[in-house]
């Protein structure tokens, strides 16, 4: 390498670090993101304010929202943006300035780099890019959903047929989906919903504070308030039409137990349930017992025989890391 090549790749390692060092000092001052017109310079804002150009469609959305330019991000949280950025910013390239490329970006993304917005604001799962765009964001990741298929032959009044079917799918699964045409509901992955487990792993879903703490409170109690507790919780956690929001704390499921109507041994089905659950000798036996039997009887009893696999674990870190690699190197071909 001659002088003049090497001055020529000093001055541009200087360039990039010097604009790595922009970048960083800009979030240090915290100046703030703004969608403005062009980058002309502005006596409306802050020297350190970092600008990205908005295309005339995103400045009539906002206008519809009430908002003019100079927007703020900060005035438009938790959205979605069509946006062009620098190639070098998602490593496709190694000098900045040398290629763009469009990507979907969040509010919280677009402020940390961008250069023009050219469609936006879109709300999350909106279309088909921004919902491609979550599911890239979270690789390997589950989702309790319903995925409908069109047939190709129409029905007697002309319109097609819709099949679907309701499972726990992968991102990836969902993207193919996408790709495939089909129609997608989706909701956060639900494992009590679809995974054969234990009921002490229902109940560690379905208390704020864990099964642990539950089960030392079920054995602090006498077998009739014990079985309430259980059953308050049991209840929770099957009620599917909740799904991962089920969860609550514990003193919330003590209070529902403490306003159920008494365990009533008189009535032969009732005494027999707490007879199968908790024994008979259960008030006789010392907290550690009492936690022991816990743990192991009645979490470990299976939730309504559900078999279906345990998606959570099918994965391991290493394999998790190789398809992230695969998926990279997949998106740098297609480019």
């Amino acid at each position: 390498m001659d002088e003049r090549d090497e001055e020529l790749l000093r001055t541009q390692q200087a360039r990039q670090q010097a604009e790595v060092a922009i970048r960083e000092l800009a979030k240090i001052v915290q100046g703030g993101a703004y969608l403005v017109s062009d980058f002309r310079r502005r006596d409306d804002l802050p020297a350190t304010a970092s600008l990205r150009r908005m295309s005339n469609t995103v400045a009539k959305k906002l206008a519809a929202l009430g908002l003019r330019e100079p927007v703020s991000l900060q005035s438009v949280p938790n959205r979605w943006w069509k946006v062009k950025i620098d190639a070098a910013e998602v490593g496709l390239v190694s000098e900045y300035g040398c290629a763009m490329v469009t990507r979907m970006l969040s509010t919280d993304a677009l402020r940390e780099t961008g250069f023009e917005v050219e469609d936006g604001p879109f709300r999350a799962w909106e279309n088909d890019e921004v919902s491609r765009a979550i599911l890239n964001k979270h690789p390997g990741g589950f989702w309790d959903a319903r995925i409908y298929r069109v047939d190709a032959t129409s029905g007697h009044n002309g319109r097609p047929h819709f099949s679907g079917e309701d499972n726990g799918y992968t991102s990836e699964a969902l993207i193919a989906a996408l790709e495939r045409g089909d129609l997608i509901e989706s909701e956060d992955y639900d494992p009590i919903l679809y995974e054969s487990i234990t009921d002490g792993e229902a109940f560690d879903l379905t208390v704020t504070e864990g099964s642990s703490a539950l089960a030392e409170e079920i054995a602090r109690r006498d077998r009739s308030s014990a079985f309430q507790l259980i059953r308050a919780v049991s209840l929770r956690s099957r009620d599917y039409e909740k799904g991962p929001d089920r969860s609550e704390d514990l003193a919330t499921f003590m209070g529902v137990a403490n306003s159920m109507p008494p365990v009533d041994l008189t009535d032969e089905i009732e005494r027999d349930h707490v007879k199968f659950l908790l024994g008979e000798s259960w008030d006789e036996w010392p907290f550690d017992e009492r936690l022991a039997y816990v743990h192991q009887v009645v979490f470990g009893f299976r939730l309504n025989g559900l078999t279906g696999d345990r998606l959570r674990e099918l994965r391991s870190e290493r394999i998790e890391t190789w398809l992230l690699k695969q998926a990279g190197e997949l998106r740098r071909e297609e480019q």
